[in-house]
């Protein structure tokens, strides 16, 4: 509000939230009315930038300063609420309002922000309890907790003490999105959040970071491998499940630690280390991981290796290999897997599990698949002309899935080499079609409307949930080699390769056995009624031209 009555109206409503004289009040309400316009703005800094909770505090402090408004109570209960803001890096609003210039227009400017601070206060309840504010704060480059961060670090070197930076990230949190959907798997944040707020201690930190990352600053430790017991506190206080869409489940996280000063002088550094450390966490299942020196020098050449990979298609590096799938029932070879090989000139072959997961991170994948499927309906169009019947298979990520022009790149494909879609199968895992679920139905129903065929790879291994082989346009499974592997002397094995035999022939869907490596497994699967497998007991990955000389042999 803009007018006097509505300011005078504000102020008391003030009045009567804190309880206090209304004679006493009166005297200065005036002159507080005329000064509330000039820190308007500064409170709607506040409102916007801290929690209900912090607010409240403020408020609670400038209350206390109330009970002596004169010149010394005034400047006593300004410097407690200048000491708060810039405790939070609010120093843009470290003072809400101009200096008073008399005892008189003191207490009128207290007044004022106290105003200001109730508002400030009830609009960050607000927005807590709409959902609109996070609980936890963000870290930003620049922000306020950055330079709170900042301050604090130096003052720990000043001290000699110790600091740490743990990045957090919860590893089941795409499964309950999945499973539960995208409130859900926030929910379980901000319940991590609050399990970690319990686990540190009332001087440290707990915030967000980039996506749905966690952070925690751990302040002034007084030595350093104090940091490893503060990480293992943490991780038991996650041990007990969390209460997540009206269900009990427990959170799966990794950490990944960087030491201050010990590892990096400045925060942008230890978030660095902080997220080298969590990424080989994450890649090596282990729960906690402290930044080691090694680490970065493995990600310099990480970075030099995706570098060369940006240039192997230009360079002429790439090559498909094709792996034979064989009929059980007589041997011949009806079809092909394209794999991916990458030569660099003048080093050796990089392996796919070490060049696929890099592309993956690099946002390269698309440029990939797009290669792969070009070559490969090239390649497959020419055997048609050749006389040589073989379907060929190109495996699609979950970044794949998620592109808008999949389809269009399909259709090019096979309209720039006029080959039959009926000899494609695209194949496509567990994962990737849950997590991309909507796009999943849309593009796989659209490319089996062309005649392309779908198959689930690696069946069993992801979230083995039935329901997408009634809504999907599946027309194969493939069992995962995990299974296949020991089905000839483990019956847990065989009997699960059994049951996904039978459910997908009672729903008319073709098997793949892959990963068959001896002539008992073979024999097993023939038994059991699959229908197609294939392994190095067949053959291993082949150029085009070997591939060629193998068939021909097999005829």
């Amino acid at each position: 509000m803009s007018t006097g009555e509505g300011l005078a109206a504000r102020l008391e409503a003030l009045r009567q939230a804190l309880g206090l004289d209304a004679a006493a009040w009166a005297a200065a309400a005036a002159e507080a009315a005329r000064a509330v316009a000039a820190g308007g703005a500064a409170a709607q800094r506040l409102a916007a930038r801290v929690g209900g909770a912090e607010a409240a505090a403020l408020l609670a402090a400038y209350k206390a300063g109330l009970a002596a408004v004169d010149d010394g109570g005034y400047l006593a209960a300004r410097e407690t609420l200048a000491r708060r803001l810039l405790a939070l890096g609010l120093d843009d609003a470290a003072v809400l309002l101009p200096a008073a210039a008399s005892p008189e227009a003191a207490q009128a400017v207290l007044l004022a922000d106290l105003l200001l601070l109730h508002e400030a206060c009830t609009e960050c309840a607000r927005r807590e309890h709409s959902g609109m504010l996070e609980a936890v704060p963000a870290l930003h480059p620049g922000g306020w907790l950055d330079r709170l961060l900042g301050e604090r670090i130096a003052r720990a070197r000043e001290s000699g003490a110790a600091c740490g930076l743990a990045l957090v990230e919860v590893r089941n949190l795409t499964e309950v999105a999945v499973a539960l959907g995208e409130a859900a798997a926030a929910e379980l944040v901000r319940g991590v959040a609050a399990r970690l707020r319990e686990a540190v201690r009332e001087g440290d930190v707990v915030f967000h970071t980039e996506g749905r990352r966690l952070g925690v600053f751990l302040d002034r430790v007084a030595a350093e491998a104090l940091l490893e017991l503060a990480a293992g506190k943490m991780l038991r206080a996650l041990e007990e499940p969390l209460e997540v869409a009206g269900r009990r489940m427990r959170a799966r996280v990794a950490l990944g630690l960087s030491r201050l000063p010990g590892d990096a002088a400045a925060l942008a550094e230890a978030q660095r280390h902080a997220g080298l450390a969590l990424a080989a966490a994450v890649t090596s299942g282990r729960e906690v991981v402290f930044f080691d020196p090694a680490l970065a020098e493995a990600n310099r050449r990480r970075l030099e290796l995706a570098e060369r990979l940006r240039e192997a298609r230009e360079r002429d590096e790439l090559q498909l290999h094709y792996q034979p799938k064989v009929r059980l029932a007589d041997g011949a070879v009806v079809g092909v897997e394209a794999l991916l090989r990458w030569h660099p000139q003048g080093r050796d072959p990089v392996p796919p599990d070490v060049f696929v997961p890099l592309a993956e991170e690099m946002g390269m994948v698309h440029e990939l698949t797009r290669w792969v499927l070009m070559r490969g309906v090239r390649e497959a169009a020419a055997w048609h002309r050749d006389g040589l019947a073989l379907d060929l298979a190109v495996n699609l990520s979950v970044q794949d899935l998620a592109r808008p022009d999949l389809v269009d790149e399909v259709v090019g494909a096979l309209t720039a080499w006029d080959c039959d879609p009926a000899r494609l199968t695209v194949e496509v895992t567990e994962t990737a079609m849950m997590h991309e679920r909507e796009r999943a139905e849309d593009a796989l129903g659209r490319l089996r409307a062309l005649g392309v065929k779908v198959a689930v790879d690696d069946f069993g291994t992801g979230y083995s949930s039935l329901q997408y082989l009634r809504r999907l346009p599946v027309t194969e499974l493939k069992i995962d080699r995990s299974f296949v592997a020991a089905m000839a002397a483990d019956a847990g094995d065989r009997a699960i390769v059994e049951a996904v035999l039978g459910l997908a022939h009672g729903l008319g869907l073709g098997v793949v056995a892959e990963g068959v490596e001896d002539e008992a497994t073979r024999e097993a699967l023939h038994r059991l009624g699959c229908d197609t497998a294939q392994g190095w007991l067949f053959s291993r990955p082949l150029p085009e031209a070997a591939l060629r000389r193998f068939v021909a042999g097999a005829a």
